[in-house]
């Protein structure tokens, strides 16, 4: 590595969110997160966009971004003045905050909605992208130190997603710096050594910040540093970097031939890393090997394609045979079947050769050259029949996918008819549906109508039956009234007739005793009724008499 230039170096770019306040602004969301303390959900919230919010993507072209912790030296005397870093926003400490290693399926639009029920405490917004497509940093200011923090306590250790393992490392800011430097000045890999500030190392096993504030840290008897989580996971004795160097200076040696500079280009079609790649030689797709994602695999699986060239080895796999293809040439001065040299041999000789004559070319170089038209023959030949392979396959492929699609426009077909015929039912239905509800409406008017005129009618029997009850009654009352004065008139009519029979008896008497008094008393005492009795006889009457009857008796 060239140490006057820093192997982190790419581009930066920087989407920014601005958070303009109102005047009379309640903040409600904020005394939500106050109210709630511990029991506050972050996750839940939802971010509505409004036209408060101001955004954008600023590219600052090549760059480095440097997290520096401050250094615990030895205390600073009276007399010295304050560090540079500490002078630039002393008057607004604590108000930025940074979070760390945010990850690349956390986008603006997703953070903003992670954050929202702190959004009105936020008041600028910095999403700084680096050379690491896998992560990026956030840089958040406050508009109060009460509003950072209340975000550090609720969002520090969180989860991004419940679906994936990151979490969130809240760190406070002291300050922000951006150094520009021309063609002609290094980039520092360090910072200065005389600043108080200190570059935080990252993590050889996941390349995430190692800062002991956050994670605990852990130093093996090599003086490698990883995360305590990191190495725990690592199930060999030895020590992860260590194996790594020793196993890359045995396999691959360094020398000037073989070392080859990587295409910054070339990166996996899938995954996008740029690490054990492979290119496959029928169609030119690049994928990553089985010790990374194993894209170049998944697409010989897919496509059938059989071979595939390594390109730091420039080594061709047979996925068929699953080994390395040994390319062979008929040799023409002896007529065997050799192996083909590897790049770099061929370029170690052509170095030699080229060192030790400088004639023109030879016997050896016609040889080579020959070697080089056979192989590349021989590649054609290759190639082509694989071509044809690949043709005849595709083709099939093809004609599979006309009929399957002939075969669903078949199908679309027939349900857009049954569709279509259904629609005309349920048409008709819901028109046959909608006259039996007029038909309904209709016959329900019609009833509820003769309901009513029914419960007129009743009413007005029932204050007739009640009128003529009431008449009923007085009539029997007088009824039974007169049939009273008619049976007491009956018994005194009776009576009075009874009365009246024994008057006019007594009456009978006295005319029958007068008459006889008087005859008598015209007779003169010698008369034969002188001295006799007289009995008057009863006339029958059909009513018997409640008197005795009663006889007379002449005087003398």
């Amino acid at each position: 590595v060239n140490p006057s230039k820093d192997y982190r170096l790419g581009s930066v770019g920087v989407t920014w969110v601005d958070f303009i306040s109102k005047e009379g602004d309640s903040r409600p969301e904020m005394a939500n997160m106050n109210r709630a303390g511990s029991a506050f959900r972050a996750a839940s919230g939802k971010f509505v966009p409004t036209k408060e919010i101001r955004s954008g993507v600023t590219n600052l072209s090549q760059g480095v971004v440097h997290l520096l912790r401050e250094s615990r030296g030895p205390p600073r005397k009276e007399g010295d003045a304050p560090p540079k870093l500490l002078e630039e926003f002393s008057h607004k400490n604590g108000m930025v905050l940074a979070i760390l290693a945010v990850p690349s399926y956390i986008g603006p639009s997703d953070l903003l909605a992670w954050t929202s029920p702190a959004a009105e405490g936020i008041q600028h917004l910095r999403i700084v992208h680096d050379n690491q497509p896998n992560r990026s940093m956030a840089v958040i200011k406050f508009r109060s130190k009460a509003d950072a923090d209340l975000f550090l306590e609720t969002y520090n250790g969180r989860q991004f997603t419940p679906m994936e393992p990151e979490t969130c490392h809240v760190v406070r800011v002291l300050s922000v710096r951006i150094s520009t430097l021309d063609a002609a000045t290094p980039i520092p890999y360090f910072a200065d050594q005389s600043s108080v500030m200190s570059e935080l190392p990252t993590c050889p096993v996941c390349l995430e910040r190692m800062d002991t504030a956050l994670t605990g840290l852990i130093t093996v008897a090599c003086s490698h540093t990883f995360h305590c989580s990191c190495l725990s996971k690592w199930g060999d004795v030895r020590c992860p970097v260590c194996r790594y160097s020793q196993t890359m200076l045995v396999t691959h040696p360094p020398s000037a031939a073989a070392v080859r500079p990587p295409d910054p280009n070339a990166r996996c079609s899938d995954c996008g890393t740029d690490a054990n790649l492979w290119i496959c030689l029928i169609c030119g797709n690049i994928g990553c090997g089985r010790y990374a994602r194993a894209h170049a695999h998944a697409h010989h699986e897919f496509s059938a394609h059989l071979y595939a060239l390594e390109l730091a080895t420039q080594r061709v796999w047979d996925y068929a045979g699953d080994g390395y293809v040994h390319r062979l040439i008929h040799d023409r001065t002896e007529g065997k079947l050799v192996e083909l040299p590897s790049s770099s041999n061929t370029l170690n000789g052509a170095t030699t050769t080229s060192g030790e004559r400088s004639l023109g070319p030879g016997p050896d170089d016609m040889r080579a050259a020959e070697k080089v038209e056979a192989v590349g023959l021989e590649y054609a030949n290759l190639l082509a029949s694989q071509l044809d392979s690949q043709r005849a396959y595709f083709e099939e492929q093809a004609t599979e996918l006309r009929s399957a699609l002939d075969n669903t426009r078949q199908e679309l077909a027939r349900v857009k008819a049954v569709a279509e015929e259904r629609a005309k039912e349920d048409e008709a239905s819901r028109a046959e549906a909608a006259e039996r509800a007029a038909e309904s409406e209709v016959a329900r008017a019609n009833a509820q109508k003769r309901a009513d005129r029914m419960q007129d009618l009743a009413r007005k029997l029932e204050k007739d039956l009640k009128a003529e009850r009431a008449v009923s009654e007085g009539l029997m009352n007088r009824i039974n009234k007169l049939q009273e004065a008619e049976a007491a008139g009956a018994r005194e009519r009776a009576e009075l007739q009874g009365r009246l029979k024994d008057v006019e008896e007594q009456l009978r008497d006295v005319m029958f005793f007068l008459g006889a008094k008087t005859t008598i008393e015209q007779q003169g005492e010698q008369s034969e009724l002188a001295g006799g009795s007289v009995i008057v006889p009863t006339a029958p009457s059909p009513v018997p008499q409640k008197g005795n009857s009663r006889k007379k008796k002449g005087g003398r």
